[in-house]
C-alpha cells in the first residue's frame, strides 16, 4: 500500500506496537522516512508505573524494550516535547541528531484560565452541585 499510494513520509504517535511494526518494514522501504513522538518517556511505562493500572495495561516489559529498541534504532526522526526526553532516548542507544523538540501549545486566546467556573455551570444548563471533568486527549473518529 505504501509503495502503491507513493506515500512521502510515515508519522507514528505513541504507539509502541504500531511503531514496532512499521519499523520492521523499514528494510523493505528504505527511502520512506519514519517519524515517531511520544508522548511520555518509556523509563516512566518501564520503571516507574509500579504494579498501578498503568503497569497492567503495559504488561510485557521485556517485549515493550524490545518495541522501543527496534523504534528507536530504525525510525529516521523523532519528536519530543522537551530535551530530558531526548536524553532518555539517547540513553537508550538513539542517535541525537534524530531528535527535534516541539513543545506542546495552547491558544491562550481560546483556551484561557476559567475565572467563575459557577457561570460555565449556568451557560451549560449544569446544577451548581454537578462536577465538572476536564478531559485532555486525542479525538477518536466515529464511524
Amino acid at each position: 500500500i505504501i509503495k502503491q499510494q507513493k506515500i512521502d513520509v510515515a508519522y507514528v504517535r505513541q504507539a509502541r506496537e504500531t511503531g514496532y511494526a512499521i519499523s520492521k518494514l523499514k528494510n523493505n522501504l528504505p527511502n520512506l522516512p519514519i517519524i515517531f513522538q511520544p508522548i511520555t518517556t518509556w523509563r516512566w511505562h518501564f520503571d516507574e508505573a509500579g504494579d498501578s493500572y498503568l503497569k497492567k495495561i503495559v504488561k510485557d516489559t521485556k517485549k515493550q524494550r524490545k518495541y522501543a529498541q527496534q523504534i528507536l534504532e530504525k525510525f529516521d526522526y523523532f519528536i519530543t516535547y522537551n530535551k530530558s526526553m531526548i536524553k532518555e532516548y539517547v540513553a537508550m542507544g538513539a542517535s541525537e541528531n534524530k531528535f527535534n523538540v516541539i513543545p506542546g501549545a495552547v491558544k491562550h486566546q481560546l483556551f484561557k484560565p476559567l475565572e467563575n467556573i459557577s457561570e460555565i455551570k449556568k451557560k451549560l444548563n449544569l446544577s451548581l452541585d454537578k462536577k465538572i471533568i476536564l478531559y485532555i486527549g486525542d479525538r477518536k473518529s466515529v464511524v
